[in-house]
Parts: C-alpha cells; structure tokens; sequence
C-alpha cells in the first residue's frame, strides 16, 4: 500500500462575508470581460451559488482580509454574503496560489465524446450561458443548442459520399426531410458553406433558403433584385425590333418605326438565338453582292 503524501491542509474554515468586507489580491491579474460577468450572471441564476471565494489575511494588507479566487464573483455585489474559504496562506503563498489557481484548470483538455454527451444534457434559458456553451463546444468541434446534429461523422461520410439520392439543387425544397438529414450531415462534417459569402451566390430564393421572417424575407428579395447576378440575365419584349422577339441587351440593338407608328429607339438588347432570327437580321442589314462590286 503506497504510503500517504503529506500535503498540508492550509483551509481553516468556512466563513460569510460581503464583497465589501474583502479586498482585492494586490496582484490580481485576470480581467473579467462582460460576456463572462453575464455569463456568471446566468449561471447564478439557473443554478444558484455552489462554489466558495478563497481568502486570507494578508500582514500585506495589514491583517484585512483578501481575496485570491473568486474576485468576478466578488465584483458582483448585490448585497449577498459569499461563502468565503479561510486559509491560512502568506502573502508569498497566496501569490503562487493565484498565479495556479486558474492555471491549473485550464491545462484539462477536453474528451469530445464526453463533452458532446455533457452538452447535449444541459439546457440553459439564459442566452449569456448558451453563448458560452456555444463557444465552448466550437472549440472542440461540436455543436450546442440549435446547431447539435444528431449525426456521427462517420455516418455523414458515407451519407454524402454514398447516399447523394436527392432531387437536384433546381428542385431543391429545404424543408424536406432528405435535405435536412443532408444539411445535418454537413454540420456533423464541419462544413459552414454560409460563411464568406456576402451575398446570395445562387440566386435563391427565400423560400428555398429556408428565410420566413417577413421583413428578412422582404431584405433578401430586395438584395435579389439589385444583384447583377439576378438582372444581367433578363430578358425584355423588343417592341421596334423586326419581330417584337425577347432578347438580351447587346450590340445588335436597332432603331425602328415599322408599322406606321412613331420612330421608338430599340432597347439595346442581343439578337435572338435562333440561326434564322440572325440571318434574317444579316439579310436586312448586308449589301448585296452587285452593290459590294459597283
């Protein structure tokens, strides 16, 4: 049997104090942002308070009493009295102490799979809380909230590799359940197709993109429409053409006044496709060959 370390137990007890009563370490270091004081915050508020402040009376201080953990939850006042652990550390000791203290915890590094089953067991309201949770799980390549997937990697392979029986994007519904199954396999893979793209690169629409708030629905058709992707395309009646045809704008753009009507400059758009449209234009426009020899 391996004999025991003698390790000093330096906790002298479990006392009540309010922040105002304790004074912060001379040398405290951490900087505690409001995405962690709200995160804090929320916690407090799902769950209560479970952890205890760590103090001690510095000679530094002249006998007050100091904190050396716990300073965020100090910080937040509130009239509470924080369960407080005495020690009976020196100063020089209560230097090391804060400098490891955090430290220490934050060389763990994370079990995916147990992290993945951790997260999927906790639910939080507080959206501060679901941020962090959020972020944390980023960090290791997981999901949390509305963006978990039920799907292993795995599987997602052999679901985009081998099983790509879908309709074509041109059909595409993204309400149905194959393409969310195929969008939940993309999620489990780490792919974020939306990210780098600041516009609608396939010209969607709301719908298909999956967009039901009225008035996001209103901005993405508004951003359709003045696309050049959207309009280059379009296709207009070319009213002083020969035959009234649909063309794109282009070079071959005429002036007419057929039929009695008043002269109407053409729309500057392309000649039809269609090989008789361009010979019949070419016919109409072309010398003929006695007055290209005269």
């Amino acid at each position: 049997m391996a004999k025991p370390v003698d390790w000093r137990l330096r906790i002298t007890g479990l006392e009540y104090h309010k922040p105002e009563e304790l004074l912060d370490h001379a040398y405290q270091w951490r900087v505690h942002p409001k995405a962690q004081v709200d995160a804090m915050v929320g916690v407090l508020g799902d769950i209560g308070i479970t952890d205890a402040l760590r103090i001690y009376r510095s000679e530094r201080a002249g006998g007050k009493l100091v904190t050396w953990d716990g300073h965020l939850r100090k910080k937040l006042r509130g009239g509470v009295s924080w369960p407080c652990l005495m020690t009976d550390l020196t100063d020089a000791e209560s230097d090391e102490a804060l400098a490891t203290h955090d430290s220490l915890a934050a060389m763990a590094v994370a079990d995916r799979e147990q992290l993945d089953e951790l997260l999927r067991s906790v639910s939080s309201s507080d959206s501060a809380v679901q941020q962090m949770l959020a972020e944390l799980a980023e960090k290791s390549g997981l999901h949390y909230g509305e963006n978990a997937v039920d799907v292993d990697p795995e599987q997602a392979h052999r679901t985009l590799a081998e099983r790509f029986v879908v309709p074509p994007f041109s059909v595409l519904d993204a309400r149905q359940g194959y393409w969310q199954e195929r969008k939940r396999a993309w999620l489990a893979l780490g792919i974020q197709s939306e990210l780098g793209r600041g516009e609608n690169q396939l010209d969607v629409s709301a719908t298909v993109a999956g967009i039901t708030d009225p008035e996001a629905v209103a901005a993405w058709n508004k951003q359709r429409r003045e696309s050049p992707r959207h309009t280059l395309g379009a296709i207009a009646p070319n009213e002083a053409g020969d035959h009234g045809i649909l063309t794109r704008t282009g070079k071959y753009a005429v002036a007419s006044a057929e039929g009695g009507g008043r002269e109407r400059v053409a729309p500057k758009m392309a000649m039809h496709n269609d090989p008789m449209q361009r010979k019949h234009q070419y016919d109409a426009t072309t010398p003929d060959a006695s007055d290209r020899t005269s």
